[in-house]
């Protein structure tokens, strides 16, 4: 089972679906697909515990100030 983390639409059904949803990929390659374009993160391995890595938040980002020029 995966959460996901970052909105998309799945080709197979053309449902959007939206993070913080539990999605179960059709195809192995759908989920390596959506798993490298970072939108979901694995909750479930197929050996039954969850894995730390994968479901850890992705990384913030700090926007950076431009310095005023003058």
């Amino acid at each position: 089972m995966y959460q996901v983390i970052n909105e998309f639409v799945d080709r197979s059904t053309g449902k959007r679906v939206r993070p913080g949803e539990s999605f179960e990929p059709s195809t192995s390659e759908q989920a390596e697909r959506l798993l490298r374009a970072r939108c979901l993160v694995r909750v479930a391995p197929e050996g039954g515990a969850a894995e730390s890595s994968s479901t850890a938040s992705p990384p913030q980002t700090k926007k950076r100030r431009r310095r005023s020029e003058g």
